[in-house]
């Protein structure tokens, strides 16, 4: 289901909006509507605070992880999931500053109130087709990645309890993550080690064995596209010559040097174009993956 833009802003600020009722910190919503044809407008008043993605390990106390997770607790039992619930999308909140003197010259401050999270872009309705457990699974792996295994654990049980972490086992692996939290290990063998590492200790924590993982794979629309046009072209090729023998024999008399020259004649219309792509923008644009844009086209 492909919504507009306006749909897409009220949705966002609609889940804001049940999130803040169901007493989880988020951003508050000032304005939110329709700005004019295919534009919309959604004004925030963002939380004080930095990333936790932005905090070294030891500026990250084991009870804010631990508020990190009744958050998320409460964000799943008013029945929502949050769709990226990571440590770019929560932050340490810090006192504002500009506050009024305290009569000796000071400045006013006041103590932060516990994690907040934003980012409220993918938030969906739970339910059997947006399952809390992958929640769960990423902020576990972020956390774990960002603060180590045995914290990031040790929050996991104690802020969400063994049965949610339990429930979120399988999902403990690269292709079912986010791309941020897949980023913050330095290389894929890191990260799967990394996850490795964590589905052992949450499953021990948790009190159970580490569950035997499906393999996934992340397809790109890209990829979905190729596959896609490569079916059509198969089939379109296969009705034209009739049957795969003489599909082979027209295989085996083609002209190699002819098809060849066609391959580069079709590439050199690719370059002009991307150039001409290139002219029409303010941001300068690197030609070769300007170039593979127009060849994907």
């Amino acid at each position: 289901l492909q919504l507009t833009r306006g749909q897409e802003v009220e949705h966002e600020a609609y889940m804001l909006l049940r999130a803040r009722a169901a007493g989880v910190t988020v951003p508050e919503v000032v304005v939110a509507g329709v700005a004019g044809p295919g534009a919309a407008v959604l004004a925030l008043r963002e939380p004080v605070g930095i990333p936790l993605a932005d905090l070294s390990a030891e500026s990250i106390s084991d009870a804010e992880l631990e508020q990190v997770w009744q958050q998320l607790g409460a964000l799943h039992a008013a029945r929502m999931v949050h769709g990226r619930a990571n440590v770019h999308s929560v932050l340490h909140r810090t006192a504002p500053a500009g506050r009024p003197e305290d009569g000796s010259g000071g400045i006013l401050r006041e103590a932060p109130e516990g994690p907040a999270f934003t980012g409220f872009d993918l938030a969906r309705a739970g339910g059997p087709g947006n399952p809390p457990a992958a929640d769960v699974a990423e902020l576990l792996a972020s956390t774990a990645l960002c603060v180590g295994t045995d914290r990031a654990v040790a929050a996991a049980i104690s802020g969400a309890g063994a049965p949610a972490v339990i429930g979120a086992l399988p999902l403990l692996e690269g292709a079912a993550l986010s791309h941020q939290t897949r980023e913050q290990a330095a290389n894929r063998k890191e990260l799967r080690e990394s996850l490795a590492t964590l589905r052992s200790a949450a499953a021990t924590a948790a009190g159970t064995t580490p569950p035997k993982l499906q393999e996934l794979h992340r397809v790109s629309a890209v990829n979905l596209v190729l596959a896609v046009g490569t079916l059509f072209a198969a089939g379109g090729l296969l009705a034209a010559v009739g049957s795969p023998h003489r599909l082979w024999q027209a295989v085996g008399h083609a002209e190699w040097a002819w098809v060849a020259a066609a391959f580069v004649l079709s590439m050199a219309t690719d370059l002009p174009q991307a150039i001409g792509l290139m002219g029409t923008v303010p941001k300068r644009l690197p030609l070769w993956p300007t170039t593979e844009l127009c060849v994907a086209q």
